[in-house]
């Protein structure tokens, strides 16, 4: 009875060392084989400890998406509408045909005497020449223009616009009489009756009727140019 007892815990240990060697051996085996990290999914050659992976030979090398950034919007300014912008035709010259005409005796002076001439717009605006020119229809028909022997110097002529409906005068004087001149004096050796007189308006002349200028001595002087009366 003793011996069989001593033979089957000779079994007993023997099974258990055994058993023992094939766990050391299989942890053995564990130990030896090498951990394998996967790549990660994004294909990245870089691993956690540094080193660079190398593709399989024959593989496909991995794309690379560019992403365009969406274009700027662009925003046209508003309209601005351009303005309409009308050129303003020029002041016509004046013309005889619209025009009426008189003459005044004005207040003289002493031994002189002052008339005007004035012209009235039946027309549109226009412009008159800032000298007059006078002129005078002889008995024969013929027509001669009244010589100014002395014009004012103290302005100068210009341009005048003659709006509808307004007049613009200018002024003469002539002396009154013999104006204190004997009537044999070298000055009232040529004297002059002008009884047709008319106005110069563009290229046609304005009549002044029942208007007369009886020069004895010296002549007609211009006291002043077109200007609005």
């Amino acid at each position: 009875m003793h011996e069989l007892i001593s033979k089957t815990t000779v079994i007993r240990t023997v099974a258990v060392g055994v058993a023992a060697m094939a766990t050391a051996v299989a942890v053995g085996a564990c130990a030896a084989t090498p951990t394998t990290r996967a790549l990660p999914a994004s294909g990245a050659g870089a691993l956690a400890n540094g080193n660079v992976a190398t593709a399989p030979s024959g593989s496909a090398s991995p794309s690379t998406t560019t992403t365009t950034p969406p274009s700027a919007r662009t925003t046209s300014p508003p309209s601005v509408p351009t303005p309409t912008i009308t050129a303003k035709a020029p002041t016509p010259a004046c013309e005889a045909r619209n025009f009426t005409a008189i003459g005044l005796r004005d207040d003289g002076a002493p031994s002189t005497s002052y008339f005007s001439i004035e012209m009235t717009n039946q027309g549109n605006a226009c412009i008159v020449p800032g000298l007059p020119a006078l002129f005078d229809t002889r008995p024969d028909g013929s027509v001669a223009r009244v010589p100014f022997v002395r014009v004012d110097e103290s302005s100068s002529p210009s341009a005048l616009v003659v709006p509808h409906g307004k007049t613009a005068a200018m002024v003469v004087h002539i002396p009154d009489g013999y104006g204190g001149y004997a009537p044999g004096d070298a000055a009232c050796a040529h004297p002059a009756l002008y009884r047709h007189l008319s106005v110069r308006v563009g290229t046609a002349r304005v009549a002044v009727p029942s208007f007369t200028l009886d020069v004895k001595c010296e002549g007609v002087s211009l006291a002043s140019y077109w200007s609005l009366a």
